[in-house]
Parts: structure tokens; C-alpha cells; sequence
């Protein structure tokens, strides 16, 4: 609970300093993220939809707090969001963002909570949270695909932190996964991944090699047939020549 007081401080600072950016940079930075691919489910497809008719950057930063792409779990895109807002002063003379060094300073300091949070629990402790506080699970996200992690014992007595680093040290690509459910059947973790990430993800989770390894130390991984469907059109895709997009540049990724 603690540590959800403190996003809620942290979003109120979003908040206010998202509400000065401008609204054609920061929607066209959330489609690229979400369409990135350059093809959608239904679901996502939706969510852009609704996206392209808000008029105001507050008003998206809200929609997606609003459909659980931001939480106090699933913080990342706030800290893109930052980033992006940096990358827009300078290319406007480093004419300041008014609360844009606030916001980076609050993101540094929720990130420090956050890792002595993970730092603090294991899964058993965690799951008994989640069963006595639900409002404190993370929530399901619509549209994205997803795979999941089955982790068997010894993982149920370890804390937290010792799976975000070991998973994160196997990755080629940035950690930017969304955690939408924790199982304590065997402790099943559920992934959302967005569009941008998903050939690498899917390259990583397939990987021979890999799968050995977690194999050999509890670990299960389920990747979903939309990911793998999503995966294999982009495949196709990747035949074509596109015009390069300079929005992950201003990203910063």
C-alpha cells in the first residue's frame, strides 16, 4: 500500500507536467508504441481509435493510466514519457517543460522505492498480499499479447527481486514487459508486451539455449498463439521497405 501511495504522488506530478506537452508529439510517441508493427489486434486497434480523438496530452496520460498500461507495478512508460519530454526541450532551444526536472527527480526517486520494494519480498509474501488486497494486483491489459512464466520451486520462497534481475539479464531487449497477473498455483506470471518489442521478445523466449537454462532452474516459459501469430505476420512484413520513424529516436530508445 505504501508503495501505491507513493505512484499516486509520483502520477500527480505527471499529471501536471504532462498537461503542458504538446498533444501531436505525445500522441503520435503513444501510436508508435502501440502500433509499431505496423498491424493491430482488434483491441489495440480500438484503444488507438479512442486514442486519436483525445485532444489533450493529459487526457491520454489518463486513458492509459484509466486501461492499466500504467500502474504503480507497471511504471515505465512514465519514465519514456520524461524522456520524450526532455528530448522536445531541447529540440525547442532547451526552452524548460515548467516541472519536467520535478518529474525526472520523482521517477528517480520512485525507481529507488520500487527496487527496495522488490528487494523486500518474496513471492510467497507478495501473493498473500495480492489474495488479502486485491485493489493491489495488477490488472489485466486489453489487446496486448502476452506469454507467461511458470516458476516452480525454489522460486516461491525467493524474493522478488532475484527473478526481475536474473530474467532482465537474459534479455536483448529493453525490459519493457507489463506484469497483468501473479498465480500462486505454481507462481505463473503474466506478460503483456507491446507491439514495438515483440520480435525480439518472441526470438529470446524461443531460443533453444535459453529455454535449457530456465528449464534447468525451475522456469517454464508459454508463449500465447496471438504472439506468436502477431510475430510471424511481422516477419512477413519485415520484406517491405518502410520509411524510417524518428519517434523512437525522441523516445530515446
Amino acid at each position: 500500500k505504501h508503495l501505491k501511495n507513493e505512484f499516486l504522488k509520483l502520477l500527480t506530478v505527471a499529471y501536471f507536467v504532462v498537461s503542458t506537452a504538446d498533444v501531436g508529439l505525445f500522441k503520435v510517441c503513444v501510436t508508435w508504441l502501440l502500433a509499431s508493427a505496423r498491424l493491430t489486434t482488434p483491441q489495440v486497434q480500438q484503444h488507438l481509435v479512442e486514442l486519436n480523438t483525445i485532444p489533450t496530452s493529459l487526457g491520454i496520460l489518463i486513458y492509459l493510466v484509466n486501461n492499466n498500461f500504467i500502474g504503480y507495478l507497471n511504471y515505465k512508460l512514465l519514465r519514456e514519457f520524461q524522456t520524450m519530454l526532455a528530448k522536445s526541450e531541447e529540440l525547442k532551444n532547451h526552452v524548460e517543460i515548467v516541472g519536467s526536472k520535478e518529474l525526472k527527480t520523482d521517477i528517480e526517486m520512485y525507481d529507488r522505492k520500487h527496487d527496495e520494494f522488490i528487494h523486500s519480498v518474496s513471492f510467497n509474501s507478495i501473493i498473500d498480499v495480492f489474495k488479502e488486497y486485491p485493489d493491489l494486483a495488477p490488472a489485466s491489459h486489453i489487446g496486448l499479447p502476452e506469454f507467461k512464466i511458470h516458476l516452480r520451486d525454489p522460486w516461491k520462497d525467493k524474493y522478488v527481486y532475484e527473478w526481475t534481475e536474473f530474467f532482465e539479464s537474459h534479455l536483448t531487449w529493453p525490459p519493457y514487459l507489463f506484469v497483468t497477473e501473479v498465480s500462486k498455483s505454481s507462481i505463473i506470471l503474466t506478460y503483456a508486451v507491446l507491439p514495438i518489442f515483440i520480435t525480439s521478445v518472441v526470438r529470446d523466449l524461443t531460443n533453444p539455449e535459453v529455454l535449457r537454462e530456465l528449464e534447468e532452474i525451475g522456469v517454464n516459459i508459454q508463449l500465447s498463439n496471438e504472439l506468436l501469430e502477431i510475430n510471424s505476420l511481422i516477419s512477413k512484413l519485415a520484406t517491405i521497405n518502410y520509411p524510417n520513424d524518428g519517434c523512437l529516436h525522441v523516445l530515446g530508445i
